[in-house]
């Protein structure tokens, strides 16, 4: 629910939050699972990843439980993907950014089950209890303070990736889920095959993630050198960084640069005509991953352990340093180690990058 990049929505989430999560739990009761249930409501507004990693599990339960109505609370900026990747399911946008008028369009709702998937907003558990529901379920996160709500608590580990903690969710009413994130087939454009480059992460403190300008300059000269044409995909506001990178590229004229030019539909339909994706770990990779296309992520303060992309062809190039793969929520950084990624070594992604890449090809 709060935004994980807004630092000021953060410090009210955790300052207010858990002190009325508290409250809120001293006057709450346990209540019994239904043996029975219809209608599920499913609060869910993280970012691109998260809802990708969701999405497999609503399908299994929707398959366990194909007669139930499983109304999703999202938010704007993850109902693109949601849309893309479970198209058939009803949806609701929320404004995650006001809690009161949030709570007044899930209370125009009633549900038997009501689930949680946010990790650690303290946001989400208020708006679970005040839900009209008549069976709440969500996370005990480590010393987030957001669970004393719940009739159902589920541990999330620090130990899992992150699609184990969401599968364990709905184990509580007995789906077993193994599905893994799908948005479709793909098939590469061979005859004018390019690969993807996704540089710049998004969310709180982004720049933890980024690799240093002189390291995309090495890697893309590796690949236009090498006859491969590249497209740059981004946001608007990496519209400015890649076209400084590109500046400094040797071979301009084989490199594209799509950042601010696309939506999210727009941008999965580049990933899907892609031959690779190399991407730090953000969105984008786990959407790549979910088209099952080959994946390079590289990882500096995220682990691939804990949120690497799912996918049958991938390869994980990790950072040394000592903040590698310190993120558990997605705020934990080592405050010292801000270029963990830079102990990556290009060369070494350029080495795989050219074998995957003749290897499709051929």
């Amino acid at each position: 629910m709060c935004d994980r990049g807004n630092s000021s929505l953060r410090f009210f989430d955790r300052y207010l939050g858990i002190p009325i999560v508290f409250l809120l739990g001293l006057f709450h009761f346990k209540r019994k699972k239904p043996e029975r249930f219809n209608s599920v409501g499913v609060l869910a507004t993280a970012a691109i990843g998260d809802t990708l990693l969701i999405s497999p599990i609503l399908k299994d339960l929707k398959k366990r439980y194909p007669g139930s109505d499983i109304t999703i609370f999202c938010g704007k900026t993850n109902k693109a993907t949601f849309e893309m990747a479970l198209p058939s399911f009803k949806l609701v946008v929320i404004p995650v950014n006001n809690p009161l008028k949030s709570l007044k369009i899930i209370r125009s709702n009633s549900f038997d089950i009501f689930i949680d998937f946010g990790p650690w907003p303290r946001l989400n558990s208020i708006l679970s209890y005040f839900a009209k529901s008549k069976y709440r379920v969500g996370f005990k996160s480590i010393n987030q303070h957001r669970h004393f709500v719940y009739d159902k608590v589920v541990d999330h580990l620090d130990t899992n990736h992150e699609i184990d903690n969401l599968r364990r969710v709905v184990k509580e009413f007995d789906v077993v889920s193994e599905s893994i994130p799908s948005l479709g087939d793909s098939t590469p454009n061979l005859e004018n095959p390019y690969v993807v480059v996704h540089m710049f992460p998004s969310g709180y403190k982004a720049f933890y993630k980024e690799w240093s300008d002189y390291k995309w300059v090495n890697l893309i000269n590796g690949l236009t050198d090498n006859g491969i044409n590249v497209k740059l995909t981004g946001a608007p506001v990496d519209v400015e960084p890649c076209n400084r990178i590109v500046s400094s590229c040797k071979n301009s004229s084989k490199i594209e640069v799509l950042a601010g030019k696309t939506n999210l539909k727009q941008a999965g339909e580049v990933l899907q005509k892609s031959t690779l994706v190399i991407s730090v770990n953000t969105g984008i990779m786990h959407m790549a991953a979910a088209y099952n296309k080959y994946v390079i992520g590289l990882h500096g303060p995220t682990s691939p352990l804990r949120w690497g992309p799912i996918c049958n062809n991938k390869t994980d190039f990790t950072a040394t340093t000592k903040g590698a793969g310190c993120l558990h929520l997605g705020f934990e950084y080592v405050v010292d180690d801000v270029n963990s990624l830079d102990s990556i070594d290009e060369s070494l992604v350029l080495e795989e990058a050219v074998r995957i890449y003749k290897g499709v090809l051929c």
